[in-house]
């Protein structure tokens, strides 16, 4: 109704200026706390195109292992599973992006496999690896049960600069491609 009766309330150049605020306020809402904003294509198209990259996003395995994210994409844990020796369990540490290693503070780690024992894998430091600290932690003989990483099923539960993550090993192929 206010429109309606807007050229006779409101002289000349006027007018404009108060229809523009009429329609702002009308998409944004009051102050009163349902304060509603007119979504456009550009923002629906940004939001889709941000939740497209984030399922997308994942890392090649630089050792040709398979990778376990750690975190929301803090850091990921790259298990590799060595054939030579009898079979050898090699687990890296690395950055969210796979492809700076990251040592942490511990003399060894487990691997908590699904249906059996755990897998203690040792430090085996790194060249780069701080004093104390190791990016790579392994495991061979007995405690290697399987031939196959893809038999392979469980996580791992580490601390990483104070605080602690846990990552299960999965087997889906679609997320070993580069970004």
């Amino acid at each position: 109704m206010l429109f309606h009766h807007l050229p006779r309330l409101v002289p000349g150049a006027s007018r404009v200026a108060v229809l523009t605020s009429a329609v702002l306020l009308g998409l944004t809402g009051c102050g009163g706390g349902g304060g509603y904003t007119a979504v456009t294509d550009q923002d629906v198209e940004q939001a889709e195109a941000h939740i497209d990259d984030h399922h997308h996003h994942a890392h090649t395995a630089p050792h040709g292992g398979h990778l376990i994210e750690l975190g929301d994409h803090q850091y990921v844990a790259e298990v590799v599973l060595e054939e030579a020796e009898g079979g050898r369990l090699v687990v890296y540490f690395l950055d969210a992006h796979a492809e700076n290693a990251v040592a942490i503070p511990l003399e060894k780690i487990e691997f908590a496999v699904e249906g059996g024992e755990p897998i203690t894998l040792a430090a085996e430091p790194q060249d780069g690896d701080a004093a104390g600290s190791s990016s790579r932690f392994s495991a061979s003989g007995d405690s290697v049960t399987v031939t196959d990483i893809e038999e392979l099923h469980g996580g791992l539960t580490v601390e990483i600069q104070g605080t602690t993550y846990t990552g299960a090993l999965s087997h889906s192929h679609d997320h070993d491609h580069a970004h």
